[in-house]
């Protein structure tokens, strides 16, 4: 497939969220990370939530919550998740213009860390590695992808040591659930 060059990335807007969950359902085959995005949008802060847009068509989201080291509230960390892009718009670049626009926003928002679960061949190419070398791994250890992280102010990675969680569970745990 050839990349595309008439993508827009812009900040989510209310009027997407049934698209978005739609991407999502279709992207996982499965709900639970559509239901996810829908259940943090309305008590988890800051969020960054961008959609991919191509010929007036969603075809790509990305989500960025806090994240915390130990409960730790010293350093501005971000988790990024869930990633999805439209299965018959995949491998055209979405997914990576996504991820920059995102970083970029958080470079923005001043926020120092940025924290996946995900593929080490692709999120290697935006400056993430390995966190757990570094004394740093994920709440959960279930999924078959490690736990990545990259600093957006390099000197902040400098004695990290913990667990990293995101969102913050509490927050979670009151959110409503989506019908």
């Amino acid at each position: 497939m050839t990349r595309s060059r008439n993508i827009q990335v812009r900040p989510e807007r209310p009027d997407d969220h049934p698209a978005v969950f739609e991407l999502n359902l279709r992207t996982f085959q499965r709900p639970t990370e559509a239901q996810l995005v829908e259940r943090l949008r309305p008590v988890v802060k800051p969020l960054v939530s961008l959609v991919a847009m191509a010929d007036q068509q969603l075809v790509g989201h990305i989500l960025f919550t806090p994240a915390q080291i130990d409960g730790s509230h010293q350093r501005l960390a971000m988790g990024i998740g869930p990633m999805a892009v439209h299965p018959e718009r995949q491998r055209q670049g979405i997914g990576s213009r996504l991820l920059q626009v995102g970083i970029d926003a958080c470079r923005i928002a001043a926020i120092e860390l940025l924290f996946v679960v995900g593929e080490p061949a692709f999120y290697q190419r935006f400056g993430f590695r390995l966190a757990e070398p570094l004394g740093l791994r994920f709440h959960h250890d279930t999924s078959p992808h490690p736990l990545l992280v990259t600093a957006i102010r390099p000197a902040m990675l400098g004695g990290l040591r913990g667990v990293v969680q995101y969102p913050p569970m509490a927050a979670l745990r009151q959110a409503p659930t989506a019908s």
